[in-house]
């Protein structure tokens, strides 16, 4: 026959209900009414994303999006610090491409859903 353990703090002989050294307390609903109201002052001073019925709102973009392409011609005229490769990251096998002269790295959206 098992011990009757407490689930809060994992002491013998009580409940979690009534356990004295529970290592958390049930989160009530005016707590998260508080919390949310926080959150929405917090945004409003930081000028960020707003919350409106438990739903992140991005703000509108204030930048053009950016890229940068070149031709074949371009490429082959430049000197390659570029390594590629297949290696194993999180017994996933994934082909790299080591750049040490790049200034950002990317990874493909298919392969980081699978980490």
């Amino acid at each position: 026959m098992g011990t009757n353990l407490c689930y809060g703090c994992g002491c013998e002989g009580q409940q979690s209900k009534n356990c004295p050294n529970k290592m958390y307390q049930p989160f009530r609903q005016s707590q998260s009414r508080n919390l949310l109201a926080q959150l929405h002052s917090i945004q409003a001073a930081l000028d960020g994303p707003r919350i409106s019925e438990g739903l992140l709102e991005a703000p509108p973009l204030t930048t053009n999006a950016k890229i940068f392409t070149m031709t074949k011609e371009e490429a082959a005229a430049e000197i390659s610090t570029a390594v590629t490769g297949l290696i194993l990251i999180n017994n996933q096998y994934t082909n790299v491409l080591f750049d040490t002269g790049a200034t950002y790295s990317f990874v493909s959206s298919t392969f980081a859903k699978k980490l």
